[in-house]
């Protein structure tokens, strides 16, 4: 697995009567580890590096090498992240960029292991914020895949288990 990536800590709230009085003293929490990676990839639970953008209870995994500067999102609670091509869901995945910027985000999907079946996709930014590519990942079958994620020159990867179809 991957170490823990430094992040800044999200800013959460209670709601205990002592907390009132003291509202300006914020209670801190950090990531920790989830189910949902598999290969190289740890997902966590908790405030990733863009709890800033209203993602602090979003799963996340940063991609692989760490100096790409990429972080994924899930929509859907762990262990289920992903899942397989089915009638009723297209998993979302918001991609982050803390490094390059370019006019597409692609990725070659393979079975972790395997080299084919491959499913490309190719998402262009958000409109704001910059660096931001929302996607719909839609893949064929259940297991652990490979996601080969290129953004410019940067090149990573993130292997995420996918669960059967709903």
């Amino acid at each position: 697995t991957s170490p823990i990536p430094k992040s800044t800590p999200a800013r959460t709230t209670t709601s205990s009567p002592s907390a009132a009085a003291s509202a300006s003293t914020p209670a801190y929490r950090l990531p920790s580890p989830v189910a949902g990676g598999c290969g190289g990839t740890q997902v966590f639970a908790g405030p990733g590096p863009d709890a800033d953008l209203g993602l602090a209870d979003n799963p996340w995994a940063p991609a692989t090498p760490a100096d790409a500067g990429i972080v994924a999102y899930f929509w859907y609670p762990p262990p289920d992240l992903l899942f397989a091509h089915g009638p009723n869901d297209l998993p979302k995945v918001l991609w982050v960029s803390h490094g390059e910027q370019a006019a597409h985000l692609t990725i070659a999907a393979h079975p972790f292991n395997a080299s084919s079946p491959v499913i490309r996709f190719d998402f262009p930014p958000a409109s704001s914020p910059v660096g931001n590519y929302p996607s719909a990942i839609d893949l064929p079958g259940p297991g652990c895949w490979r996601l080969e994620i290129t953004l410019g020159t940067a090149h990573a990867t993130i292997d995420v288990m996918v669960a059967p179809a709903r």
